[in-house]
């Protein structure tokens, strides 16, 4: 006999216990006629304004949109010249090496190394 001593069972072997009952999910109801026979089921129903659906108001605007606005400094970025990208070109084809393993390399996509070349 084992120190706890004898475990017994106090139920009988042919009952069933439920330990979990799953509930229904929610449902969302569409039309009047749905939520009328909710509420005479007597289910809970809980009713909620959509506001802007379908507005597509997904991003709100900085704050500082109107001092971006009114910026009248002329900002972009220097491009390389064409002759970095024939240096790349003839050294890639020295080494004979394709556009993809070169991009390979040097981890990076294959479609950089087009644009550049």
């Amino acid at each position: 006999m084992s120190k706890a001593g004898r475990l017994e069972s106090d139920t009988d072997p042919n009952t069933v216990t439920v330990l979990r009952k799953h509930q229904a999910p929610m449902k969302v109801l569409k039309s009047e006629a749905e939520i009328n026979a909710a509420k005479k089921r007597g289910d809970a129903v809980d009713t909620n304004k959509k506001y802007f659906a379908g507005q597509n108001r997904q991003h709100k605007t900085d704050k500082n949109t109107a001092v971006l606005d009114a910026e009248t400094e002329e900002l972009h970025h220097e491009r390389v010249p064409l002759s970095l990208g024939l240096a790349i070109q003839q050294a890639r084809q020295a080494k004979e090496w394709t556009q993809k393993a070169l991009a390979t390399k040097i981890n990076e996509k294959a479609e950089v190394i087009r644009e550049y070349e």
